[in-house]
Parts: C-alpha cells; sequence; structure tokens
C-alpha cells in the first residue's frame, strides 16, 4: 500500500507539475506575441512616420523621427529585457525539469536495486533452509541408522551373554 500510495502521489505531483508549465508557456507563449504585435505596431508607425514625413515638411520630419527613434529604442530595450526574462524563466524550468526527472530515474533505480537485493536474501534464506533441512534429514537418518546398529548390538550382546550361559552351564 505505501507503494501505491507513493505511486499516486507521484502521479499527483507529475499532474500539478505539469499545469504550473502548462500555465508558464501559455504566459511565456501570450507574453511573447504581445512583443511581437508591438514591435510589428512599432515597425508600421515608423513607416506611417515615414510616409507622413515624406509630404511634411523638413524640419517636423526630422524632429518626429528623433521622437519615433527614441521611443523606438525604448520599446526595444523594454521587449529584449522581457524576451530575456521569457528566456531565463524558460531555462529554469527546463532545468528544474531536468533534476526532477533525474531525481526520479535515481529513484526508480533505487527501488529496482532494492527489488533486487530482496530477492537475492529470500533466495539466499531459501537455499539455507534447504540445506538446514537436508542436514536435519541427514542427521536423523544417521541417529536412526545408529539405534538400528545399537538394537543390533544389543541383540547380539544378548546373544553372546546366553551362549556365555549356557557355556557356563554345560561345564
Amino acid at each position: 500500500t505505501s507503494k501505491k500510495k507513493r505511486k499516486c502521489a507521484i502521479i499527483i505531483q507529475s499532474a500539478c507539475r505539469s499545469f504550473v508549465y502548462r500555465k508558464n508557456y501559455c504566459e511565456a507563449k501570450s507574453s511573447i506575441i504581445t512583443i511581437q504585435c508591438a514591435w510589428r505596431c512599432i515597425l508600421a508607425f515608423k513607416k506611417l512616420e515615414y510616409m507622413k514625413d515624406m509630404k511634411a515638411g523638413e524640419i517636423e520630419r526630422n524632429e518626429e523621427m528623433e521622437k519615433i527613434e527614441m521611443l523606438c529604442m525604448q520599446r526595444e530595450a523594454e521587449l529584449e529585457k522581457e524576451r530575456k526574462d521569457a528566456i531565463a524563466k524558460a531555462q529554469a524550468e527546463k532545468q528544474e525539469m531536468q533534476k526532477r526527472k533525474s531525481i526520479q530515474e535515481k529513484e526508480k533505480k533505487k527501488e529496482e536495486l532494492e527489488a533486487r537485493l530482496l530477492r537475492e536474501a529470500e533466495e539466499k534464506e531459501s537455499r539455507k533452509i534447504l540445506m538446514i533441512e537436508e542436514i536435519e534429514a541427514k542427521s536423523r537418518k544417521s541417529i536412526h541408522d545408529a539405534e538400528q546398529e545399537m538394537k543390533r548390538s544389543a541383540k547380539l550382546n544378548s546373544m553372546l551373554r546366553e551362549r556365555v550361559y549356557e557355556e557356563e552351564f554345560r561345564l
């Protein structure tokens, strides 16, 4: 039952981790899509401003371009920071997952080794029991043989005594 409980706990933990990783993945994906959208907006805005500047005066166009470039650079920096953060988070999650997988593999190997050692110990104990039973059987046979020999010996002794008595009476 403890193995069943342990397996059930592992399954529940796995499902929880899966949920967390899926949630983090969806958040990261959403962030990436947001970043892509913002970047496309910036590019479209730049293109629009460029087209407007072509029609507008030279001075206004330069001032607007500078503002746009400044905003773009700021937004690019923000997007780059968000991208790096998302990558770092994904890498950390991947490492954590690999650690858990490694631990699970080690636990599985440990359980297999323990099971093998238990089987070997049981086999060894079984062989010991068989050897003890064999020794006991041989001992019982030896005792039986010795008892039979003692009976024969006692019978021979009594026969010898009778002959000795008969010999003494004859004399």
